[in-house]
């Protein structure tokens, strides 16, 4: 009976680490949590990956797609 429970515990710790993960991803994502781009992102820029290709971002970029930059990072000056 009591490795049940261990198992029972083990999965509800799991979905708490899952959720508060999954919640704290979608407030940075929602808050824009990413440092600005220092320039602008039109035009021959609009491509991110062209100039920062996926493989020399941080580990936790590994994972995304290069339409998805935008939602983090926001431009904040036109150069």
């Amino acid at each position: 009976m009591s490795e049940v429970r261990r198992r029972g515990s083990a999965w509800v710790g799991v979905v708490v680490v899952v959720v508060f993960f999954t919640c704290v991803t979608l407030a940075v994502a929602s808050l824009g949590g990413g440092p600005g781009t220092p320039h602008s992102v039109t035009g021959d820029r609009a491509a991110c990956t062209a100039c920062h290709p996926l493989d020399r971002l941080p580990g936790g970029h590994l994972d995304r797609s290069a339409d998805s930059c935008r939602s983090c990072h926001s431009e904040t000056s036109a150069d």
